[in-house]
Formats: C-alpha cells, structure tokens, sequence
C-alpha cells in the first residue's frame, strides 16, 4: 500500500514538474498559477521524502528484530 502510494506520488511529483516547466515559459516564474503548481510540488516532494523516512525506520526495525531473534 505504502509502495503504491509512493509511486502515485512520484507520477504528481512528475506531472507537476511538467506543467510547471512548461506553464513558467509561457507565464514566467511570478505568475500565481506557477507558484500555486511550485507550491502544490514541494508538499508532494515532503510527503514522499516522509513516505521514505517511514519505509527506512520500518526497515530499520526489522533488521534489528531479525538480528535479535537469529543473532
């Protein structure tokens, strides 16, 4: 579940990279739909570099369970 939800995230992530490339050369960096696209992207990238964080303790976690249990 958490894969999947990452994975859809990096697609937004993508996508909004791209509208926002594209919409900066025809509106430029100050236009307040970039900025709302600038801002929309930097709460994915948090959310995944979270998502990332998460999926790292837990398999911190594990490790250190499985390395209890067969240590």
């Amino acid at each position: 579940m958490i894969l999947k939800n990452a994975q859809d995230l990096m697609r937004g992530i993508t996508q909004d990279r791209k509208d926002m490339y594209e919409l900066t050369k025809i509106k430029g960096l100050s236009d307040p739909e970039v900025i709302r696209i600038s801002e929309r992207l930097d709460r994915k990238i948090i959310m995944l570099q979270k998502m990332i964080n998460s999926i790292r303790s837990s398999q911190t976690e594990m490790d250190r369970y499985y390395d209890y249990k067969h240590g």
